[in-house]
């Protein structure tokens, strides 16, 4: 077991903030508005699967991975007859090319080593016309500012499970540099300039120009 997947299984021998936010189902609104029902979704970085249950609840056929063979435990008990896997997300994941019609990754990426590998995964695994639902916490301008600030250290605490910090921009950067497009995006929790979450949907070989959407305060 590498260190990664040590510290996670940690992590998910108590109490983790996924099981618990707030915001969770205004993602997964936004993501049923843009895949159809029935279609294959890969829950990335699924935990206990308390999105992977929604999600097949909701009629989508949901493959949930994650690093912790803990939180896999938990989430086939709780997710009968869903497939699980337990992969390192910084190697190929274990599917062909082309085998999802959906992605579904939530404050995910702002805790993996090598975050270009997993999405060019993503890209690789999506089939044409792919949907990726992706969100982590937000960062903006001004919040930066007042983060470092007065809460520099307690936000930035090197002990703490986030090790990636992205803003609109350089998320949607490293998106449509393995070849995701149509970019749109919605903010989530608080208010502007101190949105809590940030939630970007992309397509895989889309090339249309971004677009903004605001979401409600969650």
């Amino acid at each position: 077991m590498d260190d990664s997947a040590r510290y996670y299984n940690e992590y998910w021998s108590h109490e983790a903030p996924p099981d618990t936010d707030p915001r969770t189902p205004r993602r997964l609104q936004i993501f049923r508005s843009l895949v159809p029902p029935s279609a294959r979704v890969l829950d990335v970085g699924c935990g206990r699967g308390r999105c992977t249950l929604a999600l097949a609840e909701a009629g989508y056929r949901a493959v949930g991975i994650d690093v912790s063979e803990r939180a896999i435990t938990e989430a086939r008990a709780a997710v009968p007859g869903a497939e699980f896997h337990v992969p390192n997300l910084s190697s190929p994941m274990p599917f062909a090319d082309g085998s999802f019609e959906a992605a579904f990754m939530t404050d995910v990426i702002e805790h993996v080593f090598d975050p270009r590998t997993v999405v060019q995964e993503l890209f690789r695994v999506l089939g044409p016309g792919g949907k990726l639902l992706i969100s982590t916490p937000y960062h903006g301008l001004i919040k930066n500012v007042m983060i470092a600030l007065f809460k520099f250290d307690r936000h930035f605490d090197p002990q703490g499970p986030h090790i990636r910090f992205f803003s609109r921009n350089s998320l949607t950067k490293l998106l449509r540099e393995v070849g995701f497009g149509s970019f749109t995006y919605f903010y989530l929790g608080r208010v502007f300039p101190v949105w809590k979450n940030l939630v970007v949907t992309a397509s895989k070989g889309a090339r249309r120009e971004p677009a903004r959407v605001t979401a409600g305060s969650v």
